[in-house]
């Protein structure tokens, strides 16, 4: 199967290193979001897709170092997608929150791929920051201007 890909993807693993995130029933959030994220970074792999990942271990970033990794792969262009994956263990199914300066397509195509794998009660949407409400309340997402960013955050289904 042959693809034409005029988008570069970067996959982010939130978290990682000292910040665990959340744990619960034998859930370690920063192991998980790393499993994910290496399934999908490989996968895009195998199909041809220019694709990098943020981290590949268990290594610490903080948001500005994620942040500055994501920029250095490709840029800020709109032709990068960002995905960040995050386990939220107090949420069932998942949530998407892409950036006000996107369009929901690509949240939406995510959703409905989400649900065919069993995934219920999938929610996406755009969150302002409310001292604010012009820009993005994630740091990722505001941060990484142009790009199509987006978080997915996975929970219990």
């Amino acid at each position: 199967m042959e693809f034409r890909v005029d988008k570069k993807i970067v996959i982010d693993a939130y978290r990682g290193g000292e910040d665990i995130g959340s744990s619960a029933n034998g859930v370690v959030e920063k192991d998980y979001n790393l499993r994910i994220s290496k399934y999908i970074y490989d996968r895009l792999k195998e199909l041809g897709i220019p694709v990098s990942i943020t981290r590949n271990s268990d290594e610490t970033l903080d948001i500005n170092n994620r942040i500055n990794r994501i920029k250095s792969f490709y840029g800020s262009g709109n032709d990068v997608i960002v995905i960040s994956n995050a386990i939220n263990t107090s949420d069932n199914g998942a949530k998407i929150v892409y950036a006000l300066r996107n369009s929901n397509l690509l949240a939406e195509n995510i959703a409905k791929e989400l649900e065919k794998k069993g995934i219920n009660d999938i929610r996406f949407y755009q969150r302002r920051l409310p001292s604010d409400t012009s820009k993005d309340y994630n740091q990722l997402i505001r941060d990484t201007a142009n790009n199509q960013s987006l978080i997915i955050y996975y929970g219990n289904s």
